[in-house]
């Protein structure tokens, strides 16, 4: 089926000395989560200076004390007593993972149905950012296979317009625009991110993994990153859901659309590091079925 991802608006005050904070995903419609591969990100907002300069994505310091499903179901199990709570690891949801932890199936969910993570850091004095998303499926969806060509035929990639610079903090548009008409596969989006500057970090640091994609559109406006968020804010996705060229499969089935010469996708990238950042992409590319690929 084809899918969309439904995400939480990004909590940008995580502090390890402060109370768990709550990322809800709410749909904007009915359909299926995909809870096996619900994922979530945890970036950098401020860190001391024996943590260094990196711009890793903090998750391996934070911890889940609660999943919850439509407001009562929990997802996390174990005896604990009444005063106590959990202690999940929080890197089990890390979008970098090359396999699903906890096979939680599929669930149907309506519009006024949510799933909410209450996370925390485990040190003191450190201050991130946090949000969550997973894969799912609208109603509208359910009988769109999302292939349009066969997936046998050699394909060309879709490089973007041009490389993006952002600067820390700083928010952007990667354009990919058609020169020729065909399909372009969105599940095949891939991008990467580099330090603008060699500094002491060196070029080794997977800055992607700190930053979140707000929004990723098709020609005709339509934003695959969905959820009802507060006012004032926007649904998040970790950029890291689409960082590993060796991933074995994408979080994600956006599937296959039309597009015209002259056509743009757009994904909007927000840099949550404290460093500046080039980034580039891919996507897949089929040519018309009367056309050679090369």
């Amino acid at each position: 089926m084809r899918e969309v991802l439904m995400c939480s608006n990004l909590i940008d005050v995580f502090d390890g000395a402060a109370a768990a904070v709550s990322a809800v995903l709410a749909p904007s419609e009915g359909g299926v989560a995909h809870l096996d591969r619900m994922n979530l990100f945890g970036g950098r907002d401020n860190l001391p200076a024996a943590y260094g300069a990196a711009p890793w994505d903090l998750l391996s310091l934070a911890e889940l004390q609660v999943i919850l499903f439509k407001n009562g179901i929990s997802l996390l199990k174990g005896e604990v007593a009444a005063a106590q709570i959990y202690h999940a690891d929080a890197l089990r949801f890390a979008p970098w993972r090359s396999i699903n932890g906890t096979a939680y199936g599929d669930a149907k969910m309506k519009s006024s149905d949510t799933v909410r993570f209450n996370a925390q850091y485990t040190r003191a004095a450190v201050q991130g950012a946090f949000a969550a998303c997973l894969a799912f499926t609208p109603d509208r969806f359910k009988r769109d296979t999302g292939q349009l060509v066969e997936k046998g035929r050699e394909s060309m990639l879709v490089g973007p317009r041009a490389r993006l610079a952002l600067g820390a903090g700083a928010t952007g548009d990667l354009v990919f625009e058609m020169d020729t008409g065909g399909y372009v596969d969105v599940t095949s989006l891939h991008l990467q991110a580099a330090p603008t500057t060699v500094t002491a970090n060196g070029l080794a640091n997977d800055v992607i993994r700190a930053m979140t994609v707000s929004r990723l559109l098709r020609p005709n406006g339509n934003n695959l990153i969905l959820g009802q968020t507060p006012v004032g804010t926007a649904p998040e996705a970790p950029a890291a859901l689409w960082e590993s060229a060796t991933r074995e499969f994408s979080w994600v089935n956006f599937g296959q659309y039309k597009a015209n010469a002259g056509q743009q996708y757009t994904v909007t990238l927000i840099n949550r590091s404290a460093i500046a950042v080039e980034v580039n992409g891919s996507m897949r590319w089929y040519p018309d079925s009367d056309e050679d690929p090369c």
